[in-house]
């Protein structure tokens, strides 16, 4: 057992869970590199060993993280030279994961599942060079397909071009307050951009959750899931 532990590395991952109790990684590779060139200019040397010990909320809303990053790999503390540093990252809000433009000169498109409106607006955070715009669908009958609403297509949208994490799309055709305890999708185009999330008061739903809410009012949140 003389070498156990020697010669290893650590790497976080960004992992999320819907109850608090189990837990999924988005992508199964490092979130905070040890060899991010920033880093390394820093500190001089990739560093195998990044280790997270805190994240606090900025006054910007942006998030910070302190780290303890280490030039050597696990099981080499005995070295005498201790390449050891406390590092901190920042964050945008809510900038953890993205989906970019293929073609800038092509509008993207993203259409989220089926969900149910609980009320309010929606936030969409994303940054494009182009304009933005939301349409929202909605079944013509209980338990049918998805078509577009009127006055809530694109062309109803008001577009939005910029930086922001909290923009409130708004349509021609009313508030989302009138989907409230509805099923509804929303379809995002943007041109030129990056999209991170479309956020609300909604729960997504499979289709036999549809079916259940739609013909016998069965609510989709189940309590401790």
């Amino acid at each position: 057992m003389r070498g156990k532990g020697r010669m290893g590395t650590m790497t976080p991952q960004l992992a999320y869970s819907m109850n608090g109790l189990n837990f999924q990684r988005v992508f199964h590779r490092p979130f905070l590199c040890g060899n991010d060139p920033s880093l390394v200019a820093l500190t001089g040397t990739k560093c195998p060993m990044v280790w997270p010990g805190s994240v606090r909320r900025d006054a910007d809303g942006s998030l910070v993280l302190h780290t303890v990053c280490c030039g050597f790999d696990h099981g080499g503390f005995y070295r005498a030279n201790r390449d050891t540093w406390i590092v901190a990252w920042r964050l945008r809000e809510d900038g953890f994961v993205r989906l970019v433009s293929e073609d800038p000169s092509k509008d993207s498109v993203i259409g989220t599942r089926d969900t149910l409106w609980r009320g309010g607006e929606l936030r969409v955070n994303l940054a494009c060079r182009g304009q933005a715009t939301v349409a929202v669908f909605a079944p013509t009958k209980p338990g049918g397909l998805l078509a577009p609403v009127p006055g809530y297509g694109h062309a109803d949208c008001e577009p939005f071009t910029g930086d922001s994490t909290r923009w409130t799309p708004t349509w021609r055709g009313g508030s989302l307050e009138a989907f409230k305890g509805r099923r509804i999708a929303f379809e995002l185009r943007f041109r030129d951009g990056e999209a991170y999330s479309l956020a609300g008061n909604m729960t997504p739903m499979m289709w036999v959750q549809v079916q259940q809410y739609e013909e016998a009012c069965v609510d989709p949140t189940r309590p401790g899931w």
